[in-house]
């Protein structure tokens, strides 16, 4: 911890630092982060590199956006993005689900207060297992948090409401547009995890299988199937050429 230290002394007094998302969510849960998410008030590109120089390892994880990443080698990822609005509630509320839309002050983090800044209930919704969205256009801002919302259902044992599901259905028919290697990001964490049955169910019912593996859906009976692939005779259960 001894960077989250000089970063901390580094930008007291320039301006702020919070923990936020999965970091804090998985500290709730009781479960120790591999990855800490940071949001400053300081752009990450006035950073200087001694501050991780040579505990890590620094690139843009996307520079656009300006977040930077620095990779430590004892395996902790720490990515630091700038604040998105006028104050720490406003970034929050931009974000994909309430469980991750919570943030501690770092300084808080790390004296171990969970001093939580919680504007959207997120503590309330993890508490009873509940995956909601931050915000109804969540989605729609970036489709690939329908994979992201699937995973977290997954691997933290959350469940959809409602209303999250029906925006995912509604906006899976954009994914197939994304970045492929963000969608695949999101597969393997699925796909991969000891309830990847439950996952395929889930992105049954979001309308994922339908639009990023359509040869895999299952055929309407007396409908001859012809699949993408060109095979033949195809070899995948069901094909009836």
């Amino acid at each position: 911890m001894e960077l989250i230290q000089s970063l901390l002394t580094y930008i007291k007094g320039k301006g702020e630092v919070w923990v936020v998302g999965g970091a804090v969510r998985d500290h709730l849960l009781g479960l120790e982060p591999r990855e800490l998410d940071l949001v400053t008030s300081i752009s990450p590109a006035h950073l200087p590199p001694s501050l991780w120089q040579p505990e890590g390892h620094a690139f843009w994880l996307d520079e656009g956006r300006g977040i930077l990443r620095i990779a430590q080698p004892q395996g902790l990822t720490i990515d630091i993005a700038p604040l998105q609005g006028q104050d720490i509630a406003a970034d929050l509320r931009r974000r994909d689900f309430t469980v991750n839309a919570m943030a501690i002050r770092l300084e808080d983090w790390l004296q171990n207060r969970t001093a939580l800044i919680d504007p959207l209930g997120g503590q309330a919704d993890l508490a009873v297992k509940h995956l909601r969205l931050a915000a109804p256009d969540a989605l729609l801002d970036d489709p690939v948090r329908i994979l992201r919302g699937i995973r977290l259902a997954v691997t933290r044992s959350l469940r959809l409401d409602s209303t999250t599901l029906k925006a995912m259905q509604e906006i899976a028919p954009q994914l197939p547009a994304e970045p492929g290697e963000r969608i695949a990001a999101e597969l393997s964490h699925c796909f991969l995890h000891p309830q990847a049955a439950l996952a395929d169910a889930l992105m049954l019912e979001a309308g994922v299988i339908k639009e990023l593996f359509p040869e895999v859906e299952a055929p309407t009976i007396g409908s001859p199937w012809r699949p993408r692939c060109g095979w033949q005779p195809c070899w995948l259960p069901g094909c009836m050429i």
